[in-house]
């Protein structure tokens, strides 16, 4: 070899060997073949959130490895051997140089420097409480971190356990936690940051304050950290203004400004007459005094509330009118043309007949409160929302971005694709008016407790959303059937903090935690996706003409239109798939645990689904029909009653009632004859 290339190749051999012995001095190993060999490290100050997120760190290494990595203070860990994490503000932070980065309020980051790992972010400033055992605190505190707190910290960690350890949680609670396994942790690599992605992301549920419902929704990015408020704006005005302020009411075609027939005087369900000076004054003078918060906004948060009572707006005054768009159904419609006045149970609290869009009279209301909100608080953001006849974008109405509109509602019990066509559109133009867009949807209670799948769809249309101006969501409201119905809940966590993903990327993920048993769950939850994908809201129609619902609120019916997709033949197959699964997960415990849940989710439904159909089937002259139902009455309440608390089965407090306003007087009067009968044959 010629000498110089000789040297050459010595030198350049010497730096590969400098980089290799480098990169190794700068690497970091936190699991060993199943030991630890890491320290996780706190500030001294033993500040809360940095606290939570290394158990949350220690936790989820000890899943995946076997390994629990001790946890110690800043100065006692200085003396410890192994590797270093490091948590929240540190010394060590700042000796690396990151700490004087400004992540801003609601970032974080987590970066490999010098060997060591650091997770860090603003946080909000707690002590750490003396008062919760370390074994519960992960699931005691948790839910407090979802709402209205900086936590960068967790943020951070929660970013590591999902890029780099692939922690999944499908649903709450330890069964819903998967971490694959891997014995050694340990990377030479990781510079992360972030930030939270919208002012609000919340999921309502019917049990609230279960913590277990509350951790999953922390960990899954439900941060309510500016709860955007989507309460009706106007339900005490009535109250204290129908005496000494009429005119700020809707002017109905009578002549009178009133409560419509059936409404009754809490004035819950009066609309207002946005043109009127006096209720853009009082509206002004209640948001700056803070006499309703949240009803009319909040002036020290910085937003303002104009949202419309819980009914279409009905003012016909001269001062509305002239502020409406053209549009031709004010000429045919009942209410605008010929002064028809229906009662609140037959109409006449959504008038769902297609009345004219009132938007641009609502837009150009809350135009003028903005423009008179700042002067008293300038930068000042209007809130309003997307719904009854406010459904179209204006016609002639320009917005800003400091006017938020909640798209309140989604495609409802069948979206299929013609309303999937007109949400899109729908959303589309109001982003093309200029505002602020945020998401109310109103479609996690519609299912019932069946196997009410529309993941793809629901995924589909969030990652529109996030692509298309989402600012942030709120959801009314989750019920709880995880067993179920959780990939719903799943996709939409997901498809919210990850749109680059595709629908059926997510997917895999949450079929991945069954191990084993994936490819059959994966086509149970398929063929039910595939199931309701295909109902039409002609379906639903025909549907309810058939049953009779009209008189029935929407939280009602499902129960009873989805059974009549959901036939004992569809239920069969459904049946099988999980048959496959119990079989697939058979002898690994952690695979067989999930599978029992799903299991005991599909027979609650098919128990369910047994006295729907006897219901319907019942006859008032046909013992033998009435006999039928009581048994699968009988059945379904012993199940429930076994099963209380044994799989993932919540919000039974919202279904109860769904069930006993369809067939609860039946079966009380059916039992009622049955025990008479009994009576007079034992006489």
């Amino acid at each position: 070899m010629h000498a110089f290339s000789f040297q050459i190749f010595r030198a350049v051999l010497g730096l590969a060997i400098l980089q290799a012995v480098s990169t190794k001095a700068l690497a970091l190993t936190l699991v060993e073949n199943g030991k630890p060999a890491a320290v996780l490290v706190l500030p001294d100050d033993r500040k809360f959130i940095p606290y939570y997120a290394a158990m949350e760190f220690q936790h989820h290494v000890k899943k995946a490895s076997g390994a629990v990595l001790p946890i110690a203070s800043e100065t006692d860990a200085a003396a410890m051997p192994g590797g270093k994490v490091y948590f929240g503000k540190t010394r060590a932070l700042d000796v690396a140089g990151l700490g004087t980065k400004d992540l801003g309020k609601l970032g974080y980051a987590g970066r490999l420097k010098d060997g060591a790992l650091f997770f860090y972010g603003e946080d909000t400033d707690l002590p750490v409480p003396d008062d919760v055992p370390a074994g519960e605190f992960l699931l005691a505190k948790g839910g407090a971190l979802s709402w209205k707190k900086s936590i960068g910290t967790q943020l951070a960690v929660l970013d590591f356990l999902d890029t780099e350890l692939g922690a999944r949680w499908i649903w709450p609670g330890p069964t819903g936690e998967y971490v694959p396994e891997k014995r050694t942790i340990s990377m030479e690599n990781y510079d992360r940051q972030g930030a939270v992605r919208y002012k609000s992301n919340h999921l309502l549920q019917a049990e609230e304050g279960l913590p277990d419902q509350r951790q999953w929704l922390m960990r899954q990015k439900f941060l309510r950290i500016d709860p955007v408020v989507t309460t009706h704006s106007y339900t005490n005005y009535w109250r204290d203004y129908k005496d000494t302020h009429p005119e700020i009411f809707s002017l109905l075609p009578n002549g009178r400004r009133e409560p419509i027939p059936g409404q009754g005087d809490n004035g819950h369900y009066m609309t207002m007459c946005v043109s009127s000076p006096k209720l853009l004054e009082l509206k002004i003078e209640r948001w700056k005094n803070r006499l309703d918060v949240p009803h009319d906004g909040n002036i020290d948060a910085g937003y303002i509330n104009v949202f419309e009572n819980d009914i279409t707006g009905r003012c016909t005054c001269a001062g509305c009118r002239a502020w409406d768009a053209p549009d031709p159904r004010f000429a045919t419609h009942e209410y605008w043309a010929k002064g028809v006045i229906r009662p609140m149970l037959e109409g006449g609290r959504f008038f769902r007949s297609a009345g004219p869009s009132l938007t641009d009279r609502y837009m150009k209301f809350a135009l003028k409160v903005q423009a008179e909100a700042d002067k008293i608080k300038p930068g000042v953001e209007v809130r309003d929302h997307i719904g009854y006849q406010q459904d179209d974008p204006p016609k002639q109405t320009k917005l800003n971005e400091r006017v938020l509109m909640t798209y309140v509602g989604a495609p409802g019990q069948f979206w299929d694709d013609k309303r999937d066509k007109d949400f899109r559109e729908r959303w589309n133009g109001w982003r093309a008016a200029g505002p602020s867009m945020f998401f109310r949807g109103n479609t996690l209670h519609r299912g019932h407790n069946y196997p009410d799948i529309f993941a793809r769809r629901i995924g589909e249309a969030m990652k529109f959303c996030v692509n298309n101006g989402l600012v942030g969501t709120e959801w009314d409201a989750w019920i709880g059937q995880w067993a179920v119905q959780g990939p719903n809940a799943y996709m939409i966590g997901r498809m919210l903090q990850h749109p680059e993903k595709s629908t059926d990327e997510i997917l895999d993920e949450y079929y991945s935690a069954f191990g084993p048993a994936k490819k059959p769950v994966g086509a149970y939850f398929d063929y039910w996706d595939t199931l309701i994908a295909g109902l039409t809201s002609e379906q639903e129609q025909d549907f309810l003409e058939d049953v009779k619902l009209g008189q029935i609120p929407s939280g009602q019916s499902p129960a009873v239109l989805l059974s009549y997709a959901m036939t004992p033949e569809v239920m069969a197959h459904g049946r099988g798939l999980i048959e496959q699964a119990k079989t697939a997960a058979a002898g690994q415990p952690e695979f067989e645990e999930r599978v029992r849940i799903l299991d005991l989710g599909l027979r609650n439904a098919e128990l369910t689904l047994d006295v729907v159909r006897a219901y319907r089937d019942v006859k008032r002259t046909d013992p033998a029909s009435q006999q039928k139902f009581l048994a699968a009455a009988d059945a379904l309440e012993a199940f429930r009653k076994e099963n209380d608390g044994k799989f993932l089965n919540y919000g039974q407090s919202y279904i109860n009632p769904q069930e006993n306003a369809i067939w609860g007087g039946a079966l009380k009067e059916i039992r009622a004859r049955a025990a008479a009968r009994q009576s007079s044959t034992s006489t």
